[in-house]
């Protein structure tokens, strides 16, 4: 027991010369296990009377164990669960091993010297692109006015059949008034 406590008081002896340096001068006063004892004093009464800080404490070895790499290992799925996640997933996993097969037989054409000169042709597609809108806004333009023209062109000819009809109306009854033809004719 002597030789632990020995053992321990060379360590904290190694660890102030580490922080305090040597010759002791660094600006901090007293040993680590005092600053060490008034920190946790200061702590303690930081958090006497605080009900959430101490239930945190108390929690602290439960928030431990979560950190330790080993309770990931206890609460994953066991080799069994694991084999029918993977066969419930079989469908799936061998339509992403199908789709991946076919990207490795394309690798070719994506690695063509076509798409890598893509961003090259950038300086050239930007014009295009803005005479393809300009094109368009146009096309809408010349559509509207089709329309415009379509309906007049409606509207016309629907006054025009109304007139004829008038006319026919008239006409037919000045025939029948004066006997050129009978009422049922045509």
């Amino acid at each position: 027991m002597a030789e632990i406590l020995e053992l321990l008081e060379q360590r904290i002896a190694a660890i102030e010369n580490r922080i305090f340096g040597e010759d002791g001068q660094n600006g901090i006063e007293g040993s680590v296990v005092d600053n060490v004892h008034s920190v946790k004093q200061k702590v303690t009464s930081l958090t006497t009377g605080k009900e959430k800080t101490q239930a945190l404490w108390k929690r602290l070895e439960e928030l431990n164990n979560y950190l330790d790499p080993e309770l990931s290992n206890k609460l994953s799925l066991g080799s069994e669960a694991k084999a029918d996640i993977i066969l419930a997933e079989e469908e799936q996993l061998t339509a992403q091993a199908g789709l991946l097969e076919k990207v490795k037989e394309l690798s070719s054409v994506l690695d063509s010297e076509h798409i890598n000169a893509v961003p090259g042709m950038s300086d050239k597609l930007i014009p295009l692109a803005t005479l393809q809108v300009e094109q368009q806004e146009r096309s809408q333009e010349l559509g509207e006015e089709a329309r415009k023209l379509l309906d007049s062109y409606n509207t016309i000819i629907t006054l025009l059949s109304q007139q004829f009809v008038q006319w026919d109306q008239i006409m037919t009854k000045y025939e029948v008034a004066h006997k050129i033809r009978q009422p049922d004719e045509y």
